[in-house]
């Protein structure tokens, strides 16, 4: 039997925009009547369309599809199907990871109202970390394919700069700070990538507090007036602080208040 092109785009539940398109891409090939010019479709070609769109629904791409209908070697069809699966298997560790992150930046949201005015301790995982500048100027050495492979998972990753420890009980005005990313040992794990090519750091307990950033100066002694003072007062032994913009909110026409917790290692 045969179709009109409005005819089987009914039958298959599609529009007749998407069979021409799957058409151009050579992947079903209606005959032509040489005495009207309509397309006329068979079983054959819905047959096949079908399993086309199971394909995409995979997670093909139509010229992966049209290669695959190009395959005469069904181990290379079960090869490419496998790579297939290896992408959608870490595609859902990725976002059970994306939720996961997404649940740690709401605890710490959550705790602003407490770290607004308080010192408080916080709980952070161990983590890997690359740095790449100090105070902003970037590093010439800086290896940026490590950098490349931190950047494929923009949501697991945390721009952080990190203020050693001599630099934070220092008496100059200007702090100095190593800028970099950090992203939790767990992530890096389950990514399979490479965690000695990084720094590692220890979690463990972290002193965490609030800083307000309005201005557009550099990092001066004044952000860390409170956490210094308690530690201080506590008589409190550390290790380096580190610092990541959480929150960010427009006050004015190009103005802003950048919301940073300050996490020290102790």
């Amino acid at each position: 039997m045969k179709y009109t092109i409005n005819e089987i785009a009914k039958l298959l539940g599609v529009t007749t925009h998407k069979l021409r398109h799957y058409e151009k891409m050579k992947i079903i090939a209606p005959s032509i009547s040489e005495t009207n010019g309509y397309r006329y479709y068979c079983v054959l070609d819905s047959r096949r369309f079908s399993l086309a769109r199971y394909y995409k629904a995979a997670g093909c791409s139509l010229e992966e599809i049209y290669q695959l209908f190009n395959l005469k070697n069904e181990v290379e069809i079960i090869e490419s199907f496998e790579d297939k699966i290896n992408e959608l298997k870490k595609e859902l560790i990725i976002k059970e990871l994306n939720i996961n992150a997404m649940e740690k930046y709401l605890k710490l949201i959550a705790t602003i109202h407490e770290i607004k005015d308080e010192v408080i301790e916080y709980e952070i995982n161990d983590f890997i970390r690359l740095e790449f500048s100090s105070n902003e100027i970037i590093d010439k050495e800086f290896n940026n394919e490590l950098k490349d492979i931190l950047l494929q998972y923009p949501s697991l990753i945390t721009w952080v700069s990190r203020i050693p420890k001599d630099s934070f009980n220092a008496d100059k005005q200007l702090v100095d700070y190593k800028f970099g990313i950090n992203m939790d040992i767990e992530y890096a794990k389950r990514l399979n990538i490479n965690i000695e090519k990084y720094d590692y750091y220890k979690g463990g307990k972290y002193l965490l507090c609030l800083m307000i950033k309005n201005n557009r100066d550099d990092f001066t002694r004044d952000t860390l007036i409170k956490l210094n003072k308690y530690v201080k007062d506590n008589n409190i032994n550390h290790f380096d602080c580190f610092s990541s913009c959480i929150q960010s909110i427009t006050v004015g026409e190009n103005e802003y208040n950048n919301y940073h917790y300050l996490a020290l290692k102790i």
